[in-house]
């Protein structure tokens, strides 16, 4: 018998606002703080900030982490 993995990132489909694949901007976002990349950090931030309500509630989960 063969089972179906169906492995779904509710962030992979997602776009922000200019375009970009959420998961890739979550992903660098948290990247840039670890490695203290001040100004790249902000630079993601606010394209998560201005792309959605939910994308500025799942940053300042981020950002609290």
């Amino acid at each position: 018998m063969s089972e179906l993995f169906i492995n779904y990132d509710e962030w992979s489909n997602m776009l922000t606002r200019n375009g970009l694949h959420v998961d890739e901007v979550l992903s660098a976002y948290q990247k840039c703080v670890r490695r203290g990349f001040e100004k790249k950090a902000v630079q993601f931030a606010h394209e998560l900030y201005i792309s959605s309500p939910h994308l500025e509630e799942k940053l300042w989960t981020r950002i609290l982490v």
